[in-house]
């Protein structure tokens, strides 16, 4: 019985999280997104600079597409809602995903949904 009530608990907390990331607008979770980003990219910095010996072109390369992808992201939030600031949004979700660090993979899906919610907003402007 205690087992079924919490995950009865565990389902309405997913519902809520669905909920409260379909309320956003895709300002909103680009710039939540951004954030988690920054702190990716100086815990990389760090632990590049942190490791003895030379430093490796991937991690230069990894650390760069990151900051490529932020850019990006934050330059397609100043637009207004048209179909290039859906464009940016995807090329971040793209740029970020390249950079195969975990945490980048997870953010950049977040850019690509913007990108989607984008689609959204545009159809909603036209109706």
């Amino acid at each position: 019985m205690v087992k079924k009530s919490a995950n009865i608990k565990n389902n309405e907390e997913k519902k809520g999280l669905r909920e409260n990331l379909k309320s956003m607008d895709s300002k909103t979770i680009v710039k939540n997104a951004s954030i988690i980003m920054i702190i990716v990219i100086a815990t990389e910095v760090v632990a590049t600079y942190a490791t003895n010996g030379p430093i490796g072109v991937q991690n230069i390369m990894r650390i760069l597409a990151m900051v490529l992808s932020l850019i990006v992201a934050l330059t397609g939030s100043q637009l207004p809602v048209s179909k290039q600031r859906m464009g940016l949004y995807i090329m971040a979700g793209i740029l970020a995903i390249i950079s195969f660090g975990p945490v980048a993979i997870v953010i950049g899906i977040f850019y690509l949904y913007s990108g989607y919610r984008v689609k959204g907003e545009i159809e909603e402007l036209e109706n």
